[in-house]
């Protein structure tokens, strides 16, 4: 896809280039899947100039031209032309923690207070960009350096609200949350370990401790597990979804506090417009949790915000439906084929080997082979869940007796923006008929979905079967080698390739020799 990115040249108030938020996606996502090019916007020229890009012939645009007054109205221009836009609203871009605070009896979303007589305060700007001023002395210790403090901020940029909060005593916590269209969800959350040499007052991350390597704390950061996980997620889930109301949001970072003793949690921030693709490298912001908590990292990230723009759009209808309609007319006979190539004795050997017992969800479950499968080895399944393009499939007689109801007769690329979890994930067959794009997304979701495994099947198209299939069926039944793809996506953080096995799976119906592929397990480190 050809993206532009639009970034202002200038601004009215200087203090926000400190945090110039200009993006630079080749640095993680390559030349040659999706094509950039950036646009420099000036503040005093804004409409005009973006009149003549939109003009030009881009896909979509991402707005990097930042949260002050000409940044804003900029983005607000930008949306009145009707064009695709993959970041967040204006409406979102204004929001910060203020909205919270304003609001918090208005949401189940915990905010720090300002308890009179209670001490220290943290002093600091409502934050839209970078945590910009945030250091030490934003902790003070009595009401005089509470002043001081005020009287300084305002000074260094009076046109910024300020806050004045109770201090939580405890661990600093971030997460990144993302709009599906339907569903919002969050990525796992990270904690960050201070030296056990840092006093209780600034275990805090400062801008400097974000952006400035060479006098940084020795900071570290885990992966937060079990039922604070959930809670943390949860939380940054109600804090995005309450500012972003009925807006149409893409993502934010949300940062948290975990009180000490009593273990609540406290929303400090959602910043809807982290640093994303940033030519900068700093530690702790948006990219750097992207890339360690979004499986496939931020290049997956992106295909997956491109995906549900594509939803929302209804771009790929067409295709969906004329794939929909091939499969329909194969129900009758599908079994049968099936039945007869080795991707049926691999699947057994899958079913044999590896551990199914709890919930599956089988993505693309055709007639229900898998289920059958199962079944008839014995596995320790509670439940399996369905989604299947075609309805013909849908009729099968496995799919009745293996398969929970109600059935899904949607697309995969539908299903995985549901917020839901299963213990193993499997999809065979089916990953060809996605485009690049698609397929990132399907495997992030799916890695994100899977409690304990994944096991998928990827088959090594040659251009011959491609043209063939297509020149059987319709242009619109698109197939893709995805072999390179699914490789280069790698095995995200906490899990492990477990199992890998290639062969031939079907005959070729364009030559005399068969299509050749592999099924690979993934299993989550415990």
């Amino acid at each position: 896809m050809k993206i532009c990115i639009l970034s202002l040249l200038e601004t009215a108030e200087p203090q926000f280039r400190k945090c110039d938020n200009l993006s630079d996606p080749t640095q993680c996502v390559p030349r040659h899947r999706h094509e950039f090019v950036n646009r420099k916007i000036t503040g005093s020229n804004a409409k005009s100039e973006i009149d003549e890009v939109c003009r030009e012939n881009f896909d979509v645009f991402m707005n990097c031209m930042g949260v002050d007054r000409d940044g804003i109205e900029a983005a607000k221009y930008l949306e009145s032309k009707g064009v695709t836009i993959l970041t967040n609203v204006s409406g979102l871009l204004t929001t910060n923690g203020l909205d919270l605070s304003q609001k918090k009896n208005d949401s189940d979303v915990k905010v720090p207070g300002n308890t009179y007589g209670k001490y220290p305060k943290m002093v600091k700007y409502f934050d839209k960009c970078g945590s910009l001023g945030l250091d030490w002395s934003a902790v003070c210790s009595d009401d005089e350096a509470v002043g001081k403090r005020i009287t300084l901020l305002q000074e260094e940029n009076p046109t910024l609200a300020i806050s004045v909060q109770d201090y939580v005593f405890g661990d600093d916590c971030a997460a990144v949350v993302i709009d599906l269209g339907t569903n919002v969800v969050a990525l796992v959350p990270l904690q960050f370990v201070f030296p056990d040499s840092t006093s209780a007052d600034i275990r805090f991350l400062t801008r400097d401790d974000k952006t400035a390597y060479s006098t940084a704390r020795k900071i570290q950061h885990i992966l937060v597990e079990g039922e604070l996980q959930e809670r943390l997620q949860q939380t940054a889930v109600n804090a995005f979804t309450f500012i972003k109301s009925s807006s149409e949001g893409a993502w934010a970072y949300v940062t948290m506090r975990v009180e000490r003793n009593t273990q609540d949690i406290y929303v400090i921030d959602v910043n809807c417009n982290p640093i994303l693709y940033g030519r900068e490298e700093h530690r702790f912001d948006g990219d750097f949790l992207v890339e360690e908590t979004f499986p496939g990292g931020r290049e997956a990230f992106l295909d997956t915000l491109l995906t549900v723009k594509r939803s929302q759009l209804g771009s790929n209808k067409n295709r969906i439906h004329q794939t929909a309609a091939v499969y329909d007319s194969w129900s009758d006979t599908y079994d049968e084929f099936w039945e007869s190539t080795n991707m049926s004795k691999m699947l057994q050997f899958t079913a044999d080997n590896f551990d199914f017992s709890g919930s599956v969800l089988d993505l693309a479950c055709g007639t229900g082979v898998f289920g059958r499968i199962l079944h008839d080895r014995g596995a320790m399944t509670t439940e399996i869940v369905g989604v299947e393009i075609s309805a013909g499939m849908l009729c099968a007689p496995d799919i009745k007796k293996y398969y929970k109801k109600p059935l899904w007769n949607c697309s995969m690329q539908e299903y995985i923006m549901e917020d839901v979890q299963f213990d193993h994930i499997v999809c065979f067959g089916a990953l060809l008929f996605l485009d690049a794009v698609e397929l990132n997304t399907v495997l992030a979701r799916m890695f994100m979905m899977a409690r304990r495994s994944l096991t998928i099947e990827v088959e090594n198209l040659d251009n011959k079967v491609i043209s063939k299939m297509q020149e059987d069926v319709g242009d619109l039944f698109f197939m893709n080698n995805h072999v390179q793809m699914v490789e280069r996506f790698g095995v995200p953080n906490g899990w492990k390739l477990v199992h890998k096995q290639h062969g031939a799976l079907y005959p070729s119906p364009a030559s005399e020799g068969n299509v050749e592929g592999y099924i690979v397990r993934f299993e989550r480190l415990i």
